[in-house]
């Protein structure tokens, strides 16, 4: 780890340590990107609210039911594109702010290769190569808010330092506060004893406050897929796939108006950046069973994914005197190490009302408590996960109806909050979405629209007088043609 000073107008010791990496609670945060379920792969899939286990004939549904491939009746070609919009409302003390972002998607491409029936066999089989992107993250958030709690950001900072040494700060983790006391936001009470003590602040109550955050990325998964089909009455498959994720977060919390003196702080921010990215592993079974003309019954297992990531994270104290002075200081961090997600079970039911269309249920669950660090020190993230995340359980429902090479679709999904009652952080994802589709003999045209809203209460520090409500309502296009030859 590098720590570095810069813009220096007042003395400090410039240090160079060597310390154990780390990657701090932003684990749970990487936890929650790769396991909260999304909508997103083919138009017909999404329209549907990705209620697919029981159902085929689809480029997305292998990547999550690899029995889906067997259903296949002849070579398919498949492509999906998209368009996403995510309004993300703030509400921060009394005040809520609203902001945009936009992105272009690339959702999904895939082949499927029937190889020829054998003469008399009851038994058919299939391979697939494709592509489908799992989840996006794209969301600019803005919060602004007058602090009348009493305890200023500052406050925070200056109470978890208090009576600490700055080696006791680093071996603590308490990599905020470092760089708050590398900027003179916090100093030593006395130069021998070097214990910190809070300086150069007052709090008068009414404090503004602005938290902004920006974030991108997404996850992709790779599949090589086989399975077959026998007597048109079970069908089977096993899929290997390779999940990856990057996303790039930055935000930024100040606070200004502190009491006007001379010798005291006028304002300070904290600005955070991190890069993650991961690649991971995992294979996938599962069946369709066909008991009767009507229904449908699958389950598919997903093995624990094993990650390997590298994460870059860095950390800026910032503060302003009224004196005209100003000090900031950096803390680096370049970090790599293993990361366990424990497997995924589904299981879903389709009741296929003849030629008219067809109706499906699904259930999907994880136990994200259970995820693991491995290769690296990381007790006080281990403890995190363990302590603040649950069992996530998914359920969707899908409707499909007919009107000759006509159909019309509609969908949702909930997902349950991922973290424990009592954590400070709540969670839930509802999503809505309808579509339509176009199919002949040789070509397939989908159109599907999916609005997801998930809701979240995420505090900035300290309680939860301080919290944070963000509610971002996606609106997503997806268009998708396919071939069959």
């Amino acid at each position: 780890m590098i720590l570095k000073h810069k813009n220096m107008k007042s003395k400090v010791l410039i240090a160079l340590m060597c310390l154990a990496p780390w990657v701090q609670a932003q684990t749970v945060d990487h936890i929650i990107d790769m396991t909260g379920p999304q909508i997103h792969g083919s138009a017909r899939y999404s329209a549907l609210g990705g209620a697919f286990t029981a159902l085929g004939n689809d480029m997305a549904a292998i990547h999550y039911n690899p029995a889906s491939i067997g259903v296949f009746r002849r070579d398919h070609f498949g492509l999906s594109l998209g368009f996403q919009n995510a309004n993300t409302a703030a509400r921060y003390g009394n005040n809520t702010i609203d902001d945009n972002a936009y992105d272009f998607l690339f959702e999904n491409i895939g082949l499927v290769k029937k190889l020829p029936r054998r003469s008399r066999s009851k038994s058919t089989f299939a391979f697939g190569l494709s592509y489908t992107k799992k989840a996006d993250f794209y969301e600019e958030l803005s919060a602004r808010t007058t602090n009348t709690q009493g305890e200023s950001f500052a406050d925070f900072l200056a109470s978890n330092s208090f009576g600490k040494t700055p080696d006791q700060l680093l071996q603590e983790g308490l990599f905020e506060e470092y760089a708050a006391f590398g900027a003179f936001l916090t100093d030593y009470s006395d130069s021998v004893s070097q214990v910190i003590d809070r300086q150069y602040f007052v709090n008068d109550g009414s404090i503004e406050q602005e938290y902004v955050i920006s974030k991108s990325g997404r996850i992709n998964e790779f599949a090589l897929s086989f399975g077959g089909d026998y007597d048109n009455f079970i069908q089977w498959g096993v899929s290997l796939n390779i999940p990856s994720i990057r996303t790039t977060k930055s935000s930024i919390f100040s606070e200004v108006g502190f009491a006007d003196n001379p010798t005291l702080l006028n304002n300070h921010q904290m600005e955070r950046f991190e890069t993650f990215s991961a690649t991971g592993f995992n294979a996938n079974f599962g069946f369709i069973l066909r008991p009767s003309q009507w229904l449908r019954l699958a389950a598919s297992y997903q093995t624990p994914t094993i990650y390997r990531f590298n994460s870059q994270f860095d950390v800026t104290s910032i503060t302003n005197f009224n004196d005209g002075t100003s000090e900031n200081w950096t803390v680096v961090s370049d970090n790599t190490g293993s990361l366990t997600i424990p497997g995924v079970f589904r299981t879903g039911a389709a009741f296929v009302l003849g030629k008219r269309g067809l109706f499906s249920l699904d259930y999907e669950t994880s136990g994200i408590q259970n995820s693991s660090l491995a290769g690296l020190d990381y007790a006080f993230d281990q403890e995190q996960i363990n302590n603040q995340l649950q069992r996530i359980n998914t359920l969707r429902a899908g409707l499909e109806i007919r009107f000759d090479r006509l159909f019309l679709r509609g969908g949702y999904m909930n997902s349950s909050n991922p973290f424990v009652e009592d954590s400070f952080y709540q969670q839930s994802m509802n999503a809505y979405t309808g579509g339509i589709g176009l199919r002949n003999k040789y070509y397939t045209i989908d159109l599907a629209y999916v609005r997801s809203v998930l809701d979240r209460n995420l505090p900035t520090y300290s309680t939860d007088a301080n919290a944070l409500d963000a509610l971002t309502a996606g609106n997503n296009l997806i268009l998708s043609f396919g071939l069959m030859f």
